[in-house]
């Protein structure tokens, strides 16, 4: 079975830091099971906040960790600070994208209309690649 995240490839991360809060609020304003707090040079993770609620049931538990472990890997492997040059939007909808399809691949249920809208936001022709701005 091949994996999405290679073996040893979170290794950078040193002492990773997993916290169960209370509440999580995306940049939205709507309410989330996890997220990946990176450093501000987005090449490290200080911390994965896994939300209690998340913790409701098994499939939800793994769901939620393994959507975080797929942003780490993006920002420890320097694949988010890739995408961040196309720009910051590019990279975010790339991460949330792939972490999206990784949760439903393994039986997760992430949003549909979520992970399409950042599908959308991935292939329009703003970020096209070798288009001349």
């Amino acid at each position: 079975m091949q994996s999405s995240t290679r073996e040893g490839s979170l290794d950078k991360t040193g002492d990773l830091a997993v916290y169960l809060v209370d509440g999580i609020t995306d940049l939205s304003g709507k309410s989330a099971y996890g997220e990946t707090v990176q450093t501000s040079d987005q090449k490290h993770v200080q911390r994965i906040n896994i939300c209690k609620s998340a913790l409701s049931s098994w499939r939800l538990a793994a769901s939620t960790v393994g959507h975080e472990l797929n942003h780490a890997y993006h920002f420890i492997s320097g694949a988010y600070n890739r995408w961040s040059k196309i720009s910051a939007d590019y990279a975010f909808a790339k991460s949330e994208y792939i972490s999206q399809a990784w949760e439903y691949m393994n039986g997760g249920v992430p949003t549909n209309s979520i992970m399409m809208d950042n599908f959308n936001t991935m292939i329009s022709k703003e970020y096209a690649v070798g288009r001349k701005k």
